[in-house]
């Protein structure tokens, strides 16, 4: 009657550590990673981002049509109003860009109260970050995050336990 156990303790932990702005900042702590002896494999994953919200009058007929409105607007002191000359928004007035929602609709609603077609847009843009999943040997407790800091002490990462692949 020996005991026999049919599962063997687990011999590493798993962990994934990120977020990575930059490519070369993640291949570089890759590398120490790997250097220390330990498997590594980077992950990139494409998020898409806020970049800012636009304040703007929609495309009107043609530049000189956008230009006199711009002109118009100068007589309630509205300032960085600009006709947009390429692209999706060709002809169509900028009245500036927001970081902030509340500030977009609120400079909308004020155009608006002025006599204006003012609407806000969200504008998005994908943004690659790259995380490194890794495996220690149990109970190691490699200074990973410390690497991180010590390549680029201004990157804030997570490092978070993750199910080892088998």
């Amino acid at each position: 009657g020996v005991f026999t156990s049919t599962i063997a303790p687990s011999q590493s932990s798993c962990f994934t550590i990120g977020p990575y702005y930059n490519q070369q900042l993640a291949t570089l702590v890759q590398d120490k990673i790997n250097n220390y002896g330990l498997a590594v494999r980077i992950r990139a994953i494409r998020s898409m981002e806020t970049l800012n919200f636009l304040v703007y009058i929609p495309a009107l007929p043609d530049t000189q049509e956008a230009e006199k409105i711009v002109a118009d607007m100068r007589r309630f002191e509205v300032k960085d109003s600009v006709v947009i000359k390429e692209g999706i928004y060709k002809d169509a007035i900028s009245l500036g860009l927001f970081t902030n929602l509340t500030q977009a609709k609120r400079h909308a609603e004020y155009i608006r109260y002025l006599g204006y077609d003012a609407r806000y847009v969200e504008q998005k843009a994908a943004r690659e970050v790259f995380w490194l999943d890794y495996d220690e040997p149990f109970g190691s407790n490699t200074p990973v995050p410390a690497w991180s800091k010590v390549i680029d002490p201004s990157t804030v990462v997570q490092k978070i336990p993750r199910a080892c692949q088998a």
